[in-house]
């Protein structure tokens, strides 16, 4: 999916339950009073919505994990320079279908909105010379999307360099492969990154689909689990969600580390994590 405006991180809040005596009025303009008992009604229909939910991807072998298919239609091709790989540019072509709260706007303005990645002058002369169209026809930058119509962007992408240290294998059996992967590289297609990631680069050196089962952060290293076949994959992923796994962090620091138990009582704002 094209690369949607980026979140900014939500303080997590109590919520409060606000019960108003017999005969006493609500203020105008405010949201009804939920009480504890339809609360409680209501946990439950989405803790059912999500257990069913569960229960369909595991039967369909999917779980909380994605597959990387290694008969995409492009050819994935790298060059090592100074220790960065970099992927060749290729052509690719970014889908969607009109969300409701697209209905009634204009391409353009969704264009802008929705998606950060580029320019306003450059979705306009985008959408005006037919490299984003929608049914498969270009249309007019005034257009008014609408239940129904599918969306189509195409572009020549150029990802940005990863590391090129080498993806080692540190096990394989006839179910899991656990390779270590290096830092800068992320574990599957997001963002601007697709042809650049673990699972491309294994697919491509391997021609073997691999299904995973916990991700580490782009800029992060260490040994990551894949599996063969989606059976495995959904065997250890319900370990996992049974924290039955427990995974190790180490961090290398400049300096001199203090002695004894640290507890860190404040996270210290940074340009990165807003």
């Amino acid at each position: 999916a094209e690369p949607a405006a980026p979140t900014v991180p939500s303080v997590a809040a109590t919520a409060l339950v606000v019960t108003a005596g017999a005969g006493a009025d609500l203020e105008a303009g405010t949201a009804p009073v939920m009480s504890k008992r339809a609360m409680k009604r209501k946990a439950r229909q989405e803790a059912s919505k999500a257990r069913k939910k569960q229960r369909k991807r595991e039967r369909n072998g999917q779980g909380d994990f994605k597959m990387f298919a290694v008969d995409d239609p492009v050819d994935v091709k790298y060059t090592i320079h100074r220790s960065l790989r970099h992927a060749h540019p290729y052509r690719f072509d970014y889908t969607a279908v009109a969300k409701r709260r697209w209905f009634g706007r204009t391409i353009l303005d969704v264009y802008c909105k929705e998606f950060l990645a580029y320019s306003k002058e450059y979705f306009k002369k985008a959408i005006e010379t037919g490299r984003i169209t929608v049914n498969g026809e270009p249309v007019d930058t005034s257009y008014v999307l609408k239940n129904g119509d599918s969306l189509k962007h195409s572009v020549h992408r150029h990802e940005p360099p990863v590391s090129a240290a080498p993806v080692s294998v540190s096990h394989e059996d006839d179910g899991v492969v656990v390779v270590s992967k290096p830092a800068s590289l992320p574990m599957h297609p997001c963002g601007r990154y697709r042809h650049n990631s673990l699972l491309y680069i294994l697919g491509k050196d391997r021609k073997q689909g691999l299904y995973m089962v916990h991700r580490l952060d782009r800029l992060t290293s260490g040994l990551v689990l894949l599996c063969k076949t989606p059976q495995k994959a959904s065997e250890l992923a319900s370990q996992i969600r049974s924290n039955k796994v427990t995974k190790v962090y180490l961090a290398r620091v400049l300096g001199r580390f203090p002695d004894g138990d640290e507890n860190v009582k404040r996270a210290e704002r940074t340009r990165a994590w807003r």
